[in-house]
């Protein structure tokens, strides 16, 4: 039975349907990666190089198109957004089966840009339907409902390429965007818009671009956690290979994914919430050591826990510090820088942790996950300025406001 914490947010209106979509609407994005391998390797006949290409410019072109997602979010509603979004989404994955390769390279970077952004919205309909006393527990269930859907998603897609093909599959992620889109359009809760609309004031439009110093520390943190998760993921893979116990990786993924609900679980509990940045800090220190125990598949995975039951803490640490920072009206462009630091993370990740354990051994891979991690921790919190500065501008920004000159800093 859950805890009466989880029991009264599932009790708020709207709140459990909207839990519903978000996941399954999560569902064919989390599958993109496995599909296009598949695809890519086996029915187009190139490699992996080829695959992993295809994959970058998607998860670049949705890396660099997040934050404008969600600026227009702010400034035209999710219904709009979604509209288009999602028939761009589907109409890509779609066809993509179908084109050659050297038309779905570069529109896979077109189509990452305009991608639908799922996470981002069910966090901000969090947001709208949750009371903020009630946001840590709904944070977390949104999180673990994001783990559940990157072990589903993959699975399907599998089943779909085994039986059918990977073709059929990157098709059905295109009908599954555009079922889930009109899904959202249809019954989805309304989110608050943002002032940057037709009649907003020039000072109010330049500085939507400019996060407050807050909401950077929040998103360097997040992005070291993305980091050392990933790095981690890599690591332990090759860890297992090392030993001749890949067989066992499944296994291992779902012990990890296990000690990351329970810890959200427990975390979203807590009537205080612990430090966002002490919570990444120590994820990435208990990243360090576990190349240490990687001489078999079952010390690995128990080595693998402690981190990974600060995974979800962490993360639903940094959604709500972004939640309570960013400016009224602007939670969307807020949760699209946030989706934009998670991708750049998770695509650092890969290159440089592979490197180190091309050129060293698994082992120091969580080494370098956990040292990558720790140092966006690091320089989220270094005095970049000074304290005192920084507070006298603040100050000077609040009471001039929009009356400063269009040069005024």
């Amino acid at each position: 039975m859950l805890p009466h914490a989880y029991r009264d947010v599932l009790a708020l209106p709207r709140v459990r349907t909207t839990f519903l979509m978000i996941f399954l609407s999560r569902l064919p994005l989390t599958a993109v990666s496995v599909s296009v391998t598949l695809h890519v390797t086996e029915e187009r006949g190139l490699g992996y190089g080829a695959a992993g290409a295809l994959a970058a410019a998607w998860l670049l072109g949705a890396a660099l198109g997040a934050p404008r997602v969600g600026r227009a979010l702010d400034r035209f509603g999710a219904r709009r957004v979604v509209s288009v979004c999602g028939a761009c989404s589907a109409l890509y994955w779609g066809f993509a089966g179908f084109l050659p390769y050297a038309a779905v390279l570069p529109l896979g970077l077109l189509a990452g840009i305009v991608a639908v952004p799922f996470a981002a919205l069910g966090r901000q309909y969090m947001a709208a339907l949750v009371p903020e006393h009630q946001r840590r527990p709904a944070f977390c269930l949104d999180m673990i409902s994001t783990e559940a859907a990157f072990v589903l998603g993959p699975a399907l897609a599998i089943l779909l390429a085994s039986h059918f093909s990977a073709t059929t599959a990157l098709t059905s992620i295109g009908l599954w965007i555009a079922l889930a889109s009109a899904a959202l359009v249809t019954l989805g809760p309304p989110v608050s818009r943002g002032l940057a609309g037709p009649g907003a004031r020039a000072g109010e439009r330049r500085r939507r671009h400019r996060p407050d110093a807050r909401v950077r520390r929040t998103l360097l943190m997040a992005g070291g956690s993305v980091f050392a998760l990933m790095g981690m993921e890599i690591a332990m893979y090759a860890s297992l290979r090392s030993v001749g116990h890949v067989h066992w990786g499944g296994l291992v993924m779902a012990v990890m994914a296990g000690a990351s609900i329970v810890g959200g679980l427990v975390y979203g509990c807590l009537r205080r919430p612990l430090p966002h940045g002490a919570l990444a800090a120590m994820m990435c220190v208990l990243v360090l050591p576990v190349g240490l125990l990687g001489h078999s598949w079952w010390l690995l995975a128990v080595a693998l826990v402690p981190a990974n039951l600060l995974c979800t803490p962490a993360l639903v640490a940094a959604t709500e510090a972004i939640t309570k920072a960013a400016p009224a009206g602007r939670t969307g462009e807020a949760m699209g820088r946030y989706e934009s630091v998670t991708r750049l993370g998770v695509a650092a990740a890969g290159p440089l942790v592979g490197m180190v354990i091309d050129r060293t051994s698994s082992g120091w891979g969580f080494t370098a996950a956990g040292l990558g991690g720790l140092a966006l921790a690091l320089l989220a919190v270094s005095p970049f300025r000074s304290p005192a500065r920084a507070s006298v501008r603040s100050s000077v920004r609040s009471s001039v406001g929009t009356t400063a000159p269009p040069g005024a800093a």
